[in-house]
């Protein structure tokens, strides 16, 4: 166990047991100010220089020369008037693979609709079937 969990117990068994009355030592603590700490130590290499020595002076045109300049409408021109598109037997070829893997995407048989049986004899024959077979033209109800 650390000393201070030793020396908290005892701190609590003596109030406990009734030497509540006696005052408890506080610890003072040394701390130095953060102010004198750093005007103690010296001042960083290379800043606070009152002299103009080692100074470049800069002018109007180095700064503009150097400002960011905008590339996008070169970019643009380039991307458009590059011809790198891929053959068509290539893209067929990348159409093929890909196609067919998903269910919804397979064509099934296209469904046939069922057709009416088609007669072997015209209407003016089978009128005539029904005179000569009936005796007359039945009508149909």
């Amino acid at each position: 166990m650390s000393a201070a969990l030793v020396r908290r117990g005892l701190e609590l068994s003596a109030d406990v047991c009734g030497g509540a009355n006696e005052k408890k030592s506080k610890k003072q603590k040394v701390t130095k100010s953060s102010s004198s700490k750093r005007s103690s130590r010296a001042p960083p290499a290379g800043r606070h220089r009152a002299s103009a020595k080692d100074r470049h002076v800069r002018s109007v045109l180095e700064e503009a020369s150097r400002a960011p300049k905008d590339h996008s409408a070169q970019t643009l021109q380039y991307f458009l008037h590059s011809v790198a598109s891929a053959s068509s037997d290539s893209t067929a070829k990348i159409v093929r693979q890909n196609s067919g893997r998903q269910s919804k995407s397979r064509a099934g048989a296209p469904a046939q609709k069922p057709q009416e049986p088609k007669s072997v004899f015209t209407e003016e024959e089978f009128q005539q079937f029904q005179k000569e077979y009936f005796g007359r033209a039945v009508e149909e109800q």
